[in-house]
């Protein structure tokens, strides 16, 4: 699909740039990997050890990982002090769980079914932050029968939503954003300059407004 054309399009550019850089491509295939693998558990080919146990970083490393490989790149390429580019590393990988968790957010919200979704159509579920909330706040005995069937149709995930939406759902979802937006924040102010730190901050905002999640982007 097209994410997956565009993914190894990117891999390859990274490569090109890093050629001058070898023993920084050791890190790339370590962002390879584990994005490989937070796929793998995103959609259930490795089963998580504990679902209720929530949304860790075995799941969302799938897209830290790519932020945090870029953010360090950009660092060691224009010689950055190592200080700055481990602040920058951890704000790469900040910045990737938070755009995970606001993408997830985002996808699983209910009343924004058809604005992703064709009514005729059917896909599967994966382990997705609202779900690993709910697993672990509840158990799934009320949603059993929706994850033996991984594939639903638009109506039987309609369904699925309003059960997975409960008060201390939403709740707890938004908690653990905010978290995260305020590890950034926090980041931002750590021997940054100060338009690069308020341009985090900025990046921040933007992942969590769900405008940008549903706007149509024309790239060509």
């Amino acid at each position: 699909n097209t994410a997956i054309l565009f993914g190894h399009l990117l891999s390859g550019v990274a490569i090109g740039a890093l050629s001058s850089y070898p023993d920084h491509l050791a890190n790339l295939l370590a962002a390879y990997r584990a994005t490989t693998i937070g796929e793998m558990y995103d959609t259930f080919v490795i089963p998580s050890e504990s679902p209720s146990a929530g949304y860790g970083r075995h799941t969302w490393q799938k897209t830290s990982s790519l932020f945090e490989f870029s953010l360090k790149s950009a660092g060691i390429i224009v010689g950055l002090p190592d200080q700055t580019r481990q602040t920058l590393s951890c704000m790469g990988e900040k910045l990737g769980h938070l755009y995970q968790l606001s993408n997830d957010h985002a996808d699983w919200q209910v009343g924004r079914l058809s604005e992703r979704h064709l009514e005729d159509e059917a896909w599967p579920i994966t382990f997705s932050f609202p779900l690993a909330v709910y697993l672990a706040l509840h158990g799934d005995l009320s949603i059993r029968s929706f994850l033996k069937r991984r594939t639903l149709s638009f109506e039987s995930w309609h369904d699925f939503l309003e059960i997975i939406w409960c008060p201390e759902v939403a709740s707890e979802c938004l908690r653990q954003i905010s978290s995260v937006t305020s590890e950034i924040c926090d980041l931002s102010h750590r021997g940054l300059p100060v338009e690069l730190g308020r341009y985090y901050r900025d990046m921040a905002n933007l992942i969590q407004d769900e405008s940008f999640w549903f706007h149509e982007y024309n790239l060509f």
